[in-house]
């Protein structure tokens, strides 16, 4: 769509040569204007009517569209004196393309099922009104009034000039195709003269547009922009950086949407986010039970570096999410084949891990407190750690198809253990993966079905090969 004036143009001078007939003067008559705009420009290919009014009329511009008739409107009497000082293309060329521009975008609009606030259209009229009054010296208007104008009803005057901005930035964007001017972020309350506002409307709305779409994919953010333009003034500045940070975290969403099993995954949903996790060393969570959400951490994903053995490793996305996606697996299997409300369901372990961390950092690691609060809570927190094992395990098995890490094991002390963050962690993960990985290699579903129904008793927590070999007499595979 962009240089949309070069495309049509190109169309007019490939067929000039086929008709030798002498053109009439597109100036005679507003018939003749019509057709002569309707040809040059290829209206009717953009589903575009021209109407070119007879008589002189109070159009405060060459040409406007009219989104309610799709029409764009023009007066020949305008037309007619501004073709005196230039050429008759000099004074079209820019104006219809861009009418043309204000067509699409009102398509898009319409696409994207978008609809305008007229209170927010009425309080800009109401601005550039009393610009206008002020620029004419209208006594009734004093320039310091300006700002108490827009405060008292800045909650529709900003937007409104804003979606305004947006609108014929747009439309030039499908225009033109020269270099926009270099734009400095404007003090809206200091414009006060309604050319001030006129010449930022038009340069300045197509500088920040360009600006807005620059290394972006065109057809995405041009959506984003009408579905989610700023409201404040003071948005405007770091838009771009949002919109970036919006349209990588929905691309991200496509991707994994894509890869997911999702006929497998009924009721789940997916968010990624750039919010901070609950925990330092969270990449990725799903909450069971009725809510059912795999949430995504992307902020941690990239720079993160997991600890496992002797090496550091990173983390790719997709790994990350086929380790939630298990978990939303293994949930409904527990669900609607064991009867389990949530699987798994260990937030008491997390509440005691968050206490835990806020306690080390108030307190030495040897400190007698630190050890009463651990010894005091052990057994409870024991019961929860085993179905960590468990369901951590079994993610970890899937996500790395069936291959676990190696791990340090650690010594049998539960005090060293739980204060120790990144010790605790590495054997949920990787002990856990250890666990289950005899159960589910014999059979995979029954595997895991069995690992849910009989979550290992906590004297097995220190022995994890012990649990296979106890269990091997109630296993029953197909």
């Amino acid at each position: 769509m962009k240089n949309l004036l070069g495309l049509l143009l190109a169309g007019t001078v490939a067929c000039a040569s086929l008709s030798t007939q002498q053109q009439p003067d597109p100036l005679d008559s507003a018939e003749a204007l019509e057709d002569y705009i309707e040809q040059r420009y290829d209206t009717w290919n953009h589903g575009v009517d021209v109407v070119v009014l007879p008589s002189a009329w109070e159009l405060p511009y060459v040409a406007m569209f009219n989104p309610t008739f799709k029409s764009i409107i023009t007066c020949a009497p305008i037309i007619e004196f501004l073709a005196k000082d230039s050429s008759l293309e000099e004074v079209l060329d820019r104006a219809i393309p861009h009418e043309i521009g204000h067509s699409i975008v009102h398509t898009r609009y319409d696409s994207l099922g978008l609809e305008r606030d007229n209170s927010e259209n009425t309080a800009r009229f109401r601005y550039m009104d009393f610009l206008f009054r002020l620029s004419v010296g209208d006594e009734r208007v004093h320039p310091d009034a300006i700002q108490n104008f827009i405060g008292t009803d800045s909650t529709r005057i900003e937007p409104g000039i804003i979606r305004y901005i947006v609108d014929e930035g747009l439309a030039d964007h499908y225009a033109r195709d020269d270099e926009p001017e270099r734009f400095i972020w404007p003090d809206w309350v200091r414009i006060d003269t309604y050319e001030e506002f006129d010449h930022l409307a038009n340069e300045y709305a197509y500088a920040i547009i360009e600006h807005w779409l620059e290394g972006q994919e065109e057809e995405k953010a041009i959506d984003y922009i009408l579905t989610n333009a700023p409201r404040r003034f003071g948005e405007m500045r770091d838009f771009k950086k949002n919109m970036q940070l919006d349209l990588q975290l929905r691309h991200v969403e496509d991707s994994l949407n894509t890869a997911l099993n999702w006929s497998e995954l009924p009721g789940v949903r997916l968010e990624v986010t750039q919010e901070e996790p609950p925990r330092r060393s969270v990449l990725g969570t799903y909450t069971p039970g009725e809510e059912r959400v795999m949430r995504l951490y992307l902020s941690k994903i990239r720079p993160y570096r997991e600890y496992s053995g002797e090496f550091h490793e990173v983390v790719p996305l997709e790994r990350v999410a086929i380790h939630e996606e298990a978990h939303a697996l293994h949930d409904l299997m527990a669900q609607e084949e064991l009867g389990l409300e949530r699987f798994p369901d260990y937030r008491p372990m997390t509440d005691f891990v968050n206490e835990l961390r806020e306690k080390m950092d108030t307190h030495r690691r040897n400190s007698p407190r630190l050890r009463n609060f651990i010894e005091s809570h052990t057994e409870e927190f024991m019961e929860y750690t085993m179905l960590a094992l468990v369901s951590e395990g079994m993610a970890r098995y899937t996500e790395r198809d069936g291959k676990c890490n190696r791990f340090t094991r650690p010594v049998k002390d539960r005090f060293t253990m739980f204060s120790t963050p990144h010790m605790i962690t590495q054997y949920l993960y990787d002990g856990g993966c250890h666990m289950v990985k005899p159960f589910l290699d014999l059979d995979l579903e029954e595997g895991m079905k069995f690992l849910m129904s009989n979550i290992p008793p906590t004297e097995f927590f220190f022995d994890i090969e012990g649990y296979y070999s106890q269990s091997q007499n109630l296993l029953n595979p197909r």
